[in-house]
């Protein structure tokens, strides 16, 4: 009992000087928005950066990575930097690992009037996500198996012929 009070005692606690005087809604955001939301270069930097090094993790969801994506999207929003749809697309598939290879080329090479949406790219890498959970593997393994698979036949097929 004596550790969680000294914890609570030793915690620090949020300073809210800045706004405890304001009586309007309006006027406390505005304070708010000043104090949090500058929308200073280094802070577009800093969004920037991380958006373009998020990086899809193999054991997390897609929708997970997704909300990931669109936090950072819409914190630059927020400072008044706004992507186009086809650069939020480009820099969403640019997020993947190499064991998505098969579903970049293709989307790259699909785009309709040779343009990617975000909302293609979010569909097909769902779909994908989809697929491998029903196979129990990655679309890249399999096709890796299927190609051994075919070669051995080749193989057996060339050694009958000799025969």
């Amino acid at each position: 009992m004596k550790k969680v009070e000294e914890k609570t005692r030793n915690q620090v606690v949020p300073n809210f000087h800045h706004v405890a005087t304001k009586t309007n809604a309006q006027t406390l955001w505005k304070n708010i928005e000043k104090m949090y939301l500058r929308k200073t270069t280094q802070n577009k930097t800093f969004i920037i950066r991380k958006l373009v090094n998020l990086k899809y993790k193999e054991w997390r969801s897609v929708e997970e990575h997704l909300s990931d994506f669109q936090d950072l999207v819409n914190q630059l929003v927020t400072v008044k930097l706004v992507l186009e749809d086809e650069l939020q697309a480009l820099i969403f598939l640019s997020s993947l690992p190499k064991s998505w290879k098969t579903l970049v080329v293709s989307l790259r090479n699909y785009g309709p009037n040779g343009q990617l949406t975000l909302f293609l790219v979010k569909d097909s890498m769902s779909n994908e996500e989809s697929g491998r959970k029903d196979m129990g593997s990655s679309s890249s393994q399999s096709l890796v198996t299927d190609n051994k698979g075919r070669s051995k036949s080749r193989g057996q097929l060339s050694k009958a012929k000799d025969r």
